[in-house]
């Protein structure tokens, strides 16, 4: 309890000074190269120079998965890599969805519109925006609910899908827009421009591979963030809990995924035995 007091009091103390920040070109520049670079050796897992699953790669991950377990990893370092004035976060996971099928699981991954039901109450808002052959936009309202107090942003979205065969897919989704909500949901909710506010979400990057098996469907989501840096008196104290919020938000997203494809598995099979249900 004394821990927990003086830890309120510093962060009373240094919090107010620290709340505004702005996204430079100079950081966002350092962040578009590194999704470039993710992107890029992704590449080396369609030619074979590397697994097409991270969790097949020489470890004991495709076992703790395949038992059930939802293994998270940093992809780099302790997953955080300093830039500009701010942080890239680079994390892997992966879970496997017995019984579930490709088809199912992109079903679930495609209805932007309903993420809104599938990841609640992290997202608060969904819906689709376009659909082209390009690929689809859609846009979320993410809220954030931490030691610091509860945050909200708009997001926007671009997803593409690759199909490499009849039992592999993956997709590259970015958001080029986001925008900090202040207030969100009184009277005095307000979007702020695009990289300003308090900079705890500058941009998300996830890159989605899934493989069909004989017993289901394994998914791995590799999830990038940019955020602002963290100030040199806070360092200390709040690393270890944007860790663990990284951790648990793609642990979590990881097992709603896995939720509703459950669901949609669980309904395939009542509408099977019961054709006259509609």
């Amino acid at each position: 309890m004394k821990a927990l007091i003086v830890l309120t009091l510093t962060l009373n103390s240094i919090l107010p000074a620290i709340q505004g920040a702005t996204l430079d070109a100079e950081a966002l520049k350092v962040w578009t190269d590194y999704i470039t670079a993710a992107d890029l050796r992704m590449k080396s897992r369609l030619s074979g120079e590397r697994p097409f699953l991270w969790i097949d790669e020489p470890s004991d991950r495709r076992q703790r998965v395949a038992a059930g377990e939802t293994v998270i990893a940093p992809a780099i370092g302790n997953g955080l890599r300093n830039g500009p004035n701010v942080l890239i976060h680079h994390w892997m996971g992966a879970i496997f969805i017995p019984h579930g099928t490709l088809r199912q699981l992109t079903s679930i991954l495609h209805a932007y519109d309903r993420y809104k039901d599938f990841y609640r109450p992290f997202v608060a808002e969904s819906r689709v925006c376009a659909t082209r052959p390009t690929g689809r936009e859609f846009a979320l309202i993410l809220q954030y609910r931490t030691m610091f107090g509860s945050y909200a942003y708009e997001l926007e979205y671009v997803a593409r899908e690759y199909v490499v065969n009849e039992w592999r897919r993956y997709s590259i989704v970015n958001t080029p827009v986001v925008r900090e909500i202040t207030g969100y949901r009184t009277a005095a909710e307000r979007a702020l421009p695009p990289g300003t506010g308090t900079g705890f979400v500058w941009r998300l990057h996830t890159i989605s591979r899934y493989e069909q098996r004989e017993n289901g469907v394994y998914l791995e989501l590799e999830a990038l963030a940019l955020t602002r840096n963290i100030p040199g008196p806070l360092r200390w104290m709040v690393s270890p809990l944007v860790k663990r919020m990284s951790m648990d938000s793609l642990e979590a997203a990881l097992l709603k995924t896995r939720n509703a494809t459950h669901a949609m598995n669980t309904m395939t099979e009542v509408l099977a035995a019961r054709p006259w249900v509609m």
